[in-house]
C-alpha cells in the first residue's frame, strides 16, 4: 500500500478518471461494495434497456463511460453515444432467480437473432457469446450486489468459485 500526500492523490485520481475507451475485465472485488472502477450504474432507457455507466471512470471525463462492444464482440468501456448511448452500449439485465442475472447486448442480439450475453474467456477477456440455455451456463451468470444509491456491482459465479474469490465486473 502506498502512501500518497493529500494534493498528489487528487492529482493522481483526476489523471486514472479520465481513461476513455479502456479494458473491462474480472478483478478481485475491493470490499463488499467494490471500487469505483467495479461499480456501475444501471441508467434505464425504456424497454427494459440500460447503459451500464462505470462509476470510476465516469467523474471528470466529458461524458459518461459504459459498458460497450468491439469488433470481435469484446466487452470494453467507451464514452456514451448520444443520451441513449448506441445500440451497442444498451444492455438487458435480465433476472434469472437466487439474484442472478445475464447481461445481454441489445444490438448483437438483434444482429444475429439469438440472446448474446455477457461471458468470459479468461479474467482479463469478456465478450458476448450466445445464451447457452434458458439461464445461460455458469460462466453467463452474473450477480448483482447493491453498492447503495443505485450503484451495482456485478460478480461473475463461475470464476468466482473457481478462484474462491468474488471476481466482477471492472473498468481498467
Amino acid at each position: 500500500m502506498f502512501r500518497i500526500p493529500c494534493c498528489a492523490f487528487s492529482v493522481l485520481l483526476a489523471i486514472t478518471s479520465s481513461a476513455v475507451a479502456g479494458d473491462v475485465k474480472l478483478t478481485a472485488a475491493q470490499g463488499r461494495d467494490g471500487s469505483k472502477s467495479q461499480q456501475w450504474q444501471m441508467k434505464s432507457i425504456g424497454n427494459n434497456q440500460y447503459n451500464l455507466v462505470n462509476v470510476g471512470v465516469t467523474q471528470g471525463t466529458g461524458g459518461p463511460n459504459v459498458l460497450d462492444y468491439k469488433e470481435g464482440a469484446v466487452a470494453y468501456l467507451e464514452e456514451q453515444r448520444g443520451p441513449e448511448g448506441n445500440e451497442a452500449q444498451r444492455w438487458l439485465v435480465e433476472p434469472i432467480g437466487d439474484d442472478l442475472y445475464l447481461i445481454k447486448n441489445v444490438r448483437r442480439t438483434r444482429e444475429v437473432g439469438i440472446s448474446m450475453v455477457l461471458d468470459y474467456k479468461n479474467a482479463d477477456t469478456l465478450y458476448l457469446e450466445q445464451q447457452r440455455d434458458k439461464n445461460g451456463n455458469e460462466a453467463q451468470r452474473w450477480r448483482r450486489r447493491t453498492a447503495g444509491n443505485g450503484v451495482y456491482v456485478f460478480e461473475n459465479i463461475r470464476l468466482s468459485r473457481e478462484k474462491k474469490t468474488p471476481l466482477v465486473l471492472t473498468a481498467k
